[in-house]
């Protein structure tokens, strides 16, 4: 009984056949590339219907788009699942799927209809587009809905004299970059290097629309120039400005260049300047200032800073020592063993001198002091705390330390300077002390061959020295004429007192008539004349 019944239930069910659900919308959206389901199902998802079919309207009427080559591997059905459910899915969707479509079975159909949303890209916010020499910029180009996927896009640039594709254009092979493989509808391309010629017209086009823009390339228009000559001194440093009116604005190319063999040279690879130079774009790329160290005297020339636009030009003028004061001689007074300083410096207390040097005539021609074994560790300068005081201590002052000395800087820079070393101080008579220093350690006297120097002060001490000499002369003699006739009274005392008749050596003597009869005494200590009273007694 119940076996029949099956049967009944069966044979009802595939006469009733498939009752098609009732269809809940009609349109359907899907963009280019994306996918869309068509929903059709039997109301019985287990009723299998005799036929059914899809059909598109294409080509100017419906056809069966199941064996259609233009939808071959792109069509999906599901009813070898469910029998009764005749939905189909479309992929990789076209601009030519946005038709009308029916899901028909033997019985009755439905109707519903795709709509295709191609790119359609945003507004425009801007036109001009600025960038620089070797930076970047982005041009931006999108659809209005970013999950679209234009079903073709490129960039276009006016070059070469029209519109090309850019994309594959080997003038900006390796410098642009796309971003639709993160977001398909995201067109915007990046361009990277920039260069002068890049200041073109550009297109982002889809299959539907277009958005044309621009870019300006700024190059580095250079800032106005502030002053023309910069001073420095050997040895020191000296900064060359030189920038970009924008900092952030990197120049295609630049250089320095440098007038100093007769002509403009490249300084930056010049082996004259290796070691010395120092930029600083690496910190602001439209920053093109150059810093001489060490400086020379001969870095006194013209400098050039050129870019690929422009260039500006200065000068350096290297200061070398101008030597403060005139070249008269200066006379300098010292005492042996004590210490004397030489002045010298130059005009400029910070100016470095490239050579200076101290010399005198010792030996019969110039030699350097400095180097001069007669003077070692006797020597102190002071270049070392400021470089541009020359001056010179000597110490442990001796009397041939005196004569002329040349502080020299060049052939033309010089000061003369000449040292007096006078005798050792005399002792205070006040004091009551003398100096009891044992000979070796006597101060040497002083001269009485001073050689001549060029000042007048130089003149009137060499005059007033024989007037010295003559009064020291003049008061020995005094002293003797004092002496001589108490020594020869006391003399005579001694002969009166009976020394007289002892016998004495006659021979040889003279008496003051220069006869030899007078009797004189010759004593081997006292050479003195004696005369006695004569008496006429005859021969002896």
């Amino acid at each position: 009984m119940m076996k029949c019944l099956y049967l009944l239930y069966v044979v009802f069910h595939v006469s009733a056949g498939c009752d098609l659900s009732v269809q809940t919308k009609y349109v359907y959206i899907g963009h280019p590339g994306g996918s869309v389901l068509l929903p059709c199902s039997c109301s019985d998802l287990h009723t299998k219907p005799h036929t059914f079919t899809w059909m598109a309207y294409i080509r100017g009427g419906l056809k069966d788009m199941l064996n259609d080559e233009h939808y071959r591997g792109r069509l999906q059905l599901f009813n070898h699942i469910s029998p009764g459910n005749l939905s189909l899915l479309i992929s990789d969707l076209r601009l030519e799927d946005d038709v009308d479509y029916r899901c028909k079975t033997e019985k009755e159909h439905r109707d519903m209809r795709i709509y295709v949303k191609g790119c359609y890209l945003s507004a425009q916010t801007k036109y001009e587009y600025n960038g620089h020499p070797g930076g970047s910029v982005l041009l931006p180009c999108s659809c209005s809905d970013l999950h679209t996927k234009p079903h073709t896009f490129t960039w276009m640039a006016y070059i070469r004299g029209g519109l090309n594709d850019m994309l594959n254009d080997e003038h900006y092979r390796g410098r642009l970059q796309l971003f639709n493989h993160i977001s398909p509808g995201n067109l915007s391309l990046l361009i990277s290097d920039l260069r002068l010629e890049d200041d073109v017209d550009y297109r982002c086009r889809t299959e539907k629309d277009h958005r044309d823009m621009r870019i300006y390339v700024k190059g580095c228009d250079l800032s106005a120039q502030t002053k023309y000559e910069y001073i420095g001194h050997p040895g020191g440093s000296v900064l060359l400005p030189c920038s970009c009116s924008d900092l952030h604005t990197k120049p295609h190319t630049f250089t320095w260049m440098a007038y100093r063999t007769g002509r403009l040279k490249d300084m930056l690879n010049d082996e004259h300047y290796r070691g010395r130079l120092q930029l600083f774009n690496h910190i602001s790329p439209g920053n093109l200032s150059l810093l001489i160290s060490d400086l020379r005297e001969e870095d006194a020339v013209d400098y050039r800073c050129i870019t690929e636009k422009e260039h500006r030009d200065m000068s350096i003028n290297v200061k070398g020592c101008d030597l403060s004061g005139d070249k008269h001689q200066v006379v300098i007074n010292g005492h042996p063993g004590g210490s004397v300083l030489l002045p010298c410096s130059c005009s400029d207390l910070h100016t470095n001198p490239q050579t200076f040097t101290w010399t005198t005539d010792r030996t019969g021609h110039w030699t350097d002091v400095l180097n001069d074994e007669h003077y070692r560790d006797r020597l102190q300068l002071f270049n070392h705390i400021s470089p541009g005081n020359l001056s010179l201590l000597i110490s442990d002052l001796r009397e041939e330390d005196q004569r002329v000395y040349w502080c020299s800087t060049g052939l033309t820079e010089y000061r003369d300077i000449r040292i007096n070393v006078k005798g050792r101080r005399e002792t205070s008579t006040r004091s009551g002390k003398t100096d009891r220093r044992p000979p070796s350690e006597q101060p040497p006297s002083k001269t009485t061959n001073s050689p001549p120097a060029s000042s007048s002060t130089t003149l009137e001490q060499d005059k007033q020295q024989p007037h010295s000499s003559l009064l020291l002369v003049f008061c020995i003699l005094l002293v003797l004429l004092l002496l001589i006739p108490g020594v020869v009274a006391f003399i005579c005392w001694i002969c009166r007192g009976g020394r007289c008749g002892e016998k004495v050596n006659t021979e040889g003597c003279l008496d003051y008539k220069g006869q030899q009869d007078d009797q004189i005494v010759c004593d081997d200590t006292l050479f003195t004349t004696v005369i006695y009273t004569s008496y006429s007694t005859g021969p002896h």
